[in-house]
């Protein structure tokens, strides 16, 4: 969406600007028409980008109705610790979740590994804060995961790659459901299961 006479409204987030709409012409063509109401664009206590009509025509007014937006989003979000849950806090709260589920030792053990692994991807990128790890990350890691290899020397197979990133998914659809993060940082990722492999015939 276009907008002219755009302004980030001073104290807010909110940009405000009116729309540019387009007209059919007889001859086929289209004519460019600005909007003579003003439109603010920002992102709600989700993370999620929203466009609202602010219903008025001039720039003091829209100015006003932004001040009163940010403000209402203000009440409406969550209050957040001062500083941003790090990729370990997260990690080490889903493995303690983990471990109070009283699951299968082979299970807590394959959790751990998997989070060593977020944890060293991490710290090799220079990502501290969980909300900074979206989904180009994450598809990174995924890309990184295929450089790795096992102790003897082989590199892991793409179904151990897939739980992996299963496994990097469930830490942080945890972090949300537990409200340590405001907002899904890769709610979009997806990860096409891996192919069996073919087993030998006794």
């Amino acid at each position: 969406m276009k907008l002219i006479d755009r302004e980030v409204v001073h104290t807010t987030s909110v940009t405000i600007g009116r729309r540019v709409q387009h007209r059919k012409l007889t001859d086929g063509t289209s004519q460019p028409r600005p909007s003579k109401s003003f439109t603010a664009v920002y992102t709600d206590e989700n993370g999620e980008r929203r466009t609202e009509g602010l219903g008025v025509t001039t720039i003091k007014e829209a100015r006003r109705k932004a001040v009163e937006l940010q403000k209402r989003l203000d009440a409406g979000r969550p209050r957040q610790q001062t500083t941003a849950i790090t990729i370990r806090q997260l990690t080490e709260r889903f493995m303690e979740f983990s471990e109070a589920r009283d699951l299968a030792p082979k299970t807590i053990a394959r959790y751990r590994t998997d989070v060593n692994k977020l944890r060293t991807f991490c710290d090799e990128q220079g990502i501290t804060r969980a909300d900074r790890f979206d989904e180009n990350r994450w598809y990174s890691y995924g890309a990184w995961l295929k450089t790795r290899q096992h102790k003897q020397g082989v590199t892991y197979q793409n179904k151990t790659r897939y739980t992996t990133l299963t496994v990097c998914k469930q830490v942080f659809n945890f972090g949300i459901r537990q409200k340590l993060l405001a907002f899904a940082p890769m709610p979009g990722v997806h990860l096409p299961k891996a192919p069996a492999r073919p087993q030998v015939c006794p």
